[in-house]
Order: structure tokens, then sequence, then C-alpha cells
């Protein structure tokens, strides 16, 4: 248990300075991102379209990675984790997962997401494969959980399915440390009220 805490406890910290103001980062960089769409018009006199800028573009979606990735792994300030969530929204930030330089932003950002529900099962699958982040994923995926209450019909039903078929399968893995183990019991605890589920598969004596 001690280790465990150890592991996790750095990582953790560092995800709460981000989301402890995420709320009202979010709608601070709506206004930011809102104010920097304006585009003047061509100046005065002028008989064609500006000339095309010099500086590179990107195409923002699930696997792209431009400057605003960058400069929130840089800062981790909430505002820069903020617009990052509000560029890429769940499906980018699930890609986030993957690059080793943008994990910690993604992580950060994900709460605060409406769509936050569309990377549990690749959390899910990070925190049955074990490895230092585990922990972190798994919190991640306790605090997505915790934040959304299932309105109508669920975002992405098979990943939630698939989550918590990762979930039985590391709460149930006897040579998985155990306070990582009852983490995922209590993941599995807050799918089964979203109905994603069944209670009686889910090992009780690792309850927390």
């Amino acid at each position: 248990m001690t280790i465990f805490k150890a592991s996790s406890s750095l990582g953790m910290s560092v995800a709460r300075r981000c989301r402890g103001r995420l709320a009202l980062a979010v709608s601070a960089a709506l206004a930011v991102a809102c104010s920097s769409g304006e585009r003047p018009g061509p100046p005065a006199g002028s008989s064609g379209p500006a000339a095309p800028s010099a500086s590179p573009t990107f195409t923002l979606g699930p696997t792209a990675f431009g400057p605003h990735w960058e400069r929130a792994a840089r800062s981790l300030d909430p505002l820069d984790v903020a617009e990052v969530g509000l560029r890429e929204g769940g499906a980018g930030l699930a890609a986030g997962l993957d690059h080793p330089s943008y994990r910690a932003v993604a992580r950060a950002a994900l709460p605060a997401v409406p769509d936050a529900m569309l990377a549990a099962a690749p959390l899910a699958a990070r925190a049955r494969a074990g490895g230092d982040e585990a922990a972190l994923n798994l919190e991640t995926l306790i605090e997505v959980l915790r934040s959304k209450v299932v309105i109508g019909e669920r975002m992405d039903p098979e990943g939630e399915q698939a989550a918590v078929a990762d979930l039985l399968a590391l709460a149930n893995d006897a040579g998985a440390e155990r306070a990582l183990r009852a983490r995922a019991v209590t993941a599995l605890r807050l799918f089964a009220t979203r109905g994603s589920c069944d209670e009686g598969k889910i090992p009780s004596e690792l309850d927390e």
C-alpha cells in the first residue's frame, strides 16, 4: 500500500493542480478562443486577398498535436490545459494518452470535457496493463465517472463495456497490487450506477 501511494502521489498532485481551477479556466478559454477566431478583412485599397501565412498549420483531430499541446505540457496551467480540452474533446484527449509528452495534459483535461467517456476504454486498458502510470490512469477514470451523469443514451456503450471487462480482469488479478485492484472495484461500482456493469460480478472483498 505504501509503495502504491508513493508511486502515484506525485503524478496525482500535478493533475490536481490543474483540476482545481479547471472549470473557471474552461470559461476563460472559451472567451479567448472566440476572440482569436476574428479575422481582419483585407486592408483598404487591396485588390485581392492577403498572401497566405508562412506559419505552419495543424489539423486538429485525434491524431494531431499542435502547439496548444506543447504549451500545456510545459506550463500545466489550468487555462492551457482547458484550451486543449476544448479543442480536442474526449477523442483527442484519448489520443493524447498515447503520447509520452502529453499524457499528463490529457489526464488533467479529461474530467472537464463533456464527452470524456470516450476515453473510458483507453484509460481502463492502460490501468489493466500496469506500469508506473496505471494508478494515474485509474484515478482519472474514477474522476471522469464521478463527474459524468448519464442523461439519455450513453455516448459510447461499447467503450464502457470494454472498460468494464478490463477492470473486472484487473480486480480479479491476484498478482496485481491490492490497492490498484481495490480502485478498480471503485470504478466498477461507478459503472454499475450507469447500468454498464453487473453488481454481482464485482469482487466484494476489495470494496474500499
